[in-house]
C-alpha cells in the first residue's frame, strides 16, 4: 500500500474513526454512538450468515479474517462464530483506536497490514473471510493483489464473502440524481463551515471480469454474484462470495 493512502487511513482515523468507518451524513463530526455504530456490525454479520445459510454455506468455526477492519466494527460481530478472527487493516491509527473504543473479545487478534498484498495471513488458515465496504478503496490492482491474498489464505472448503464495486453507472438518471439546485449548494456551503467534514476516501471499482481471472487461476468455486446497495450512485456494487476447492 502507497504511503499516500496509509497517511490518508491515519488521518481519518484520528479526526472521526468512525465515520471513515460507515460513513452517514448525520454522523459527521464524531456523531456516532458507539452502541449505535458497533450495533450495525452485528447486524451485518447476522445478514451475511443468514445469507450464507440460504445458499446452503457453512464455514467451519476455526478462524475468520476481517479485511479492513477499520476499528473492528465486523471484528467483535464475527467473535461470536469462530474461534478465532483476525482484523486487518492498513491504518495503525485505526487498530489502536479499535483497542481503545472498547476491550477486545479474547478470541480477536488486531494486525497491521501496509503491505500490498496479505502475506501476513499464513496460507491456508483461514475457514471464512469477510469484506464489506472496504475494497472499493483500494486501486483495482491492489485490490486484485487483495483477493488473491484472500483466495490464498482460505482452507480447503474456505468461504469468502467479499463486497466491491465492481463498475460506474454514467447513465443520466445516476449522474444527475443528486441535488445541484442553488439552495442545496448553499446549504450544503453553511453546513461545511460549522460541521468540517474528514477529508473524503479515494473510491475505486474492479471489475468481476479480472476478479474471475483471479478465481480460476487459484481454483476457486464462484458460488455467487450478487448485486449489491452499499455504494451510492454512480457506483455499482456486487458481493461475491467464492469457496475454495
Amino acid at each position: 500500500m502507497d504511503r499516500h493512502a496509509m497517511d490518508s487511513w491515519n488521518e481519518l482515523a484520528r479526526k472521526d474513526a468512525m465515520w471513515a468507518v460507515l460513513s452517514d451524513e448525520a454522523k459527521v463530526g464524531e456523531r456516532w454512538d458507539p452502541e449505535a455504530f458497533f450495533a450495525t456490525g452485528v447486524s451485518d454479520v447476522r445478514g451475511v450468515m443468514e445469507r450464507l445459510e440460504s445458499l446452503g454455506l457453512k464455514p467451519a468455526r476455526t478462524r475468520a479474517l476481517d479485511f479492513g477492519c477499520g476499528v473492528g466494527r465486523l471484528t467483535r460481530a464475527l467473535a461470536p462464530f469462530f474461534d478465532e478472527v483476525v482484523g486487518v487493516d492498513v491504518s495503525d491509527v485505526m487498530l489502536e483506536k479499535a483497542r481503545a473504543l472498547r476491550p477486545l473479545p479474547k478470541n480477536v487478534v488486531l494486525r497491521h497490514n501496509p503491505a500490498s498484498d496479505l502475506s501476513v495471513i499464513s496460507r491456508g488458515s483461514l475457514s471464512f473471510a469477510l469484506s464489506l465496504i472496504a475494497l472499493q478503496h483500494v486501486p483495482e490492482p491492489q485490490a486484485l493483489s487483495y483477493i488473491e491474498g484472500i483466495c490464498d489464505g482460505l482452507m480447503s472448503g474456505g468461504i469468502a464473502y467479499l463486497q466491491l464495486s465492481t463498475n460506474l453507472d454514467e447513465s443520466g438518471d445516476a449522474k444527475w440524481s443528486r441535488d445541484r439546485s442553488w439552495s442545496n449548494r448553499v446549504y450544503r456551503w453553511i453546513r461545511a463551515l460549522f460541521v468540517p467534514r474528514p477529508r473524503r476516501m479515494d473510491t475505486h471499482y474492479c471489475r468481476l471480469s479480472k476478479v474471475s481471472e483471479i478465481l480460476e487461476t487459484k481454483r476457486m468455486r464462484l458460488v455467487a454474484v450478487l448485486p449489491d446497495s452499499s455504494l451510492p450512485k454512480p457506483f455499482v456494487s456486487h458481493v461475491v462470495i467464492i469457496a475454495k476447492q
